[in-house]
């Protein structure tokens, strides 16, 4: 079905048309066929017809999928520079709950990188637009990244404070989509059990969303509830 769509657009002439058609043929050669080298010339063609029509808006989801792409070939750094690229273009246009999955990107990639200092700032302002947009999944996300850059800086009571709260959140409901990554997260961030760390995840399931939320906006070191 795509694939007539795209030929109509591309008798028409309408580069945004076709940009759209591409943006979904490569997402979909990506995460189905995960076919990376296909995805991105998919990606790319994409990317051009954006910038014909003066799409930033689709020119940052595409340079975004580009990132996934760059990422799912173990090119972390070149991934990070599409990501922060994505991200600027998404917050020109207002694109703000693409921002928010960029921002999301950009901590993970710089964590991968060892560089967790410099995902403190992009973590924080991750969360600030999850919360200020309302996204529940994304304020979930927002929690378990701060836990992870807490785990990384050896504050694994402050780790497993906050991922007590993520617990606490899912018995309130299903989050989506996070359900098929949790355990991924939990060994990434070193989720274990112990007396020590059992009081923290405790203490966490005890906060409120809102209150995890602004917690994990304190300082490292400030004190928790």
């Amino acid at each position: 079905m795509n694939e007539r769509s795209l030929a109509i657009f591309r008798e028409l002439g309408d580069d945004e048309g076709i940009g759209v058609l591409l943006h979904r043929l490569g997402i979909s050669t990506l995460s189905v066929r995960e076919d990376t080298a296909a995805a991105r010339e998919l990606l790319e063609e994409s990317r051009e017809h954006y910038r014909r029509a003066g799409s930033n808006s689709g020119e940052s989801g595409v340079v975004g999928a580009l990132g996934y792409v760059a990422r799912d070939e173990g090119d972390i750094e070149g991934a990070l520079e599409l990501f922060t690229r994505g991200a600027e273009l998404a917050a020109e246009t207002g694109f703000v709950w693409w921002e928010i999955g960029m921002l999301a990107a950009i901590v993970e990639s710089l964590i991968e990188l060892d560089r967790v200092d410099e995902a403190v700032a992009p973590a924080r302002r991750h969360l600030e637009l999850s919360r200020e947009i309302g996204d529940r999944q994304q304020e979930v996300i927002a929690l378990v990244l701060h836990a992870w850059i807490a785990g990384r800086h050896g504050d694994l009571e402050r780790a497993h404070r906050l991922w007590g709260a993520v617990e606490g959140e899912e018995r309130r409901g299903t989050v989506g989509q996070w359900e098929l990554e949790r355990e991924k997260y939990a060994a990434k961030i070193g989720i274990r059990s112990g007396d020590e760390p059992d009081h923290a995840r405790m203490r966490g399931r005890g906060l409120s969303l809102q209150a995890a939320m602004e917690e994990a906006l304190r300082p490292a070191g400030a004190g928790g509830p």
